[in-house]
């Protein structure tokens, strides 16, 4: 009997709801880390560009759906939608030929998980004056009498843009297992419990 009230103590049964209480806010972290999220991109989030980038791509932790693709480059040139080339975990665009000067650029994309988690975000990165030159050797003063070498001065000064772990609107889950953090707290439960029962045992 004096085991079984020991257990019915309101020190021990605050333990209890504690422990309870921490499991719950535990489990429902569980189906949010599971989603998919942008791992990387092509420009990378805030890159400072000395080119201009062939193409854009996106690519994405799990697989997703060929359907429900939206990619649109906001730059000087105003709003450009892309034509989107998807994979199985990524998605690629070809650069616009209309864009072509230096600035501020902002990539929003959309696409759609295989288990319907829909992902939107947005990269931004800039273009610099001299990348916009060597993109427009025209545009050049009629009296520099230098066009006609400034691919070659362009290709020699340019410098590749390197791919970098996005850090768009969604961002890599770091959490622990679910199962793990609430076998962590059964185990410190039932340790709780043998500790009394043997110390109103001795008593």
């Amino acid at each position: 009997m004096a085991n079984s009230r020991s257990l019915t103590r309101p020190g021990f049964r605050g333990i209890l709801f504690v422990l309870a209480a921490a499991i719950l806010l535990v489990l429902p972290t569980g189906p949010a880390a599971g989603h998919s999220y942008l791992r990387e991109s092509t420009p990378a989030q805030d890159a400072d560009l000395q080119q201009l980038p062939a193409e854009v791509t996106l690519a994405f932790s799990d697989a997703i759906l060929e359907t429900g693709i939206g990619l649109t480059l906001l730059g000087p040139d105003g709003a450009v939608p892309l034509a989107a080339e998807p994979a199985k975990k990524s998605v690629a665009a070809p650069w616009p030929a209309v864009s072509s000067a230096a600035g501020d650029y902002t990539l929003e994309y959309r696409v759609v998980s295989q288990d319907g988690h829909v992902m939107s975000g947005a990269v931004n990165f800039a273009v610099t004056p001299q990348a916009a030159a060597a993109a427009n050797p025209t545009d050049l003063p009629p009296d520099s009498g230098r066009t006609e070498d400034l691919p070659a001065e362009a290709a020699e000064t340019a410098e590749t843009s390197e791919t970098v772990q996005s850090a768009g609107a969604d961002t890599a889950p770091q959490s622990v297992p679910v199962w793990l953090l609430a076998a962590g707290i059964l185990l410190a439960l039932g340790a709780i419990v043998v500790v009394l029962r043997r110390r109103n045992g001795a008593h």
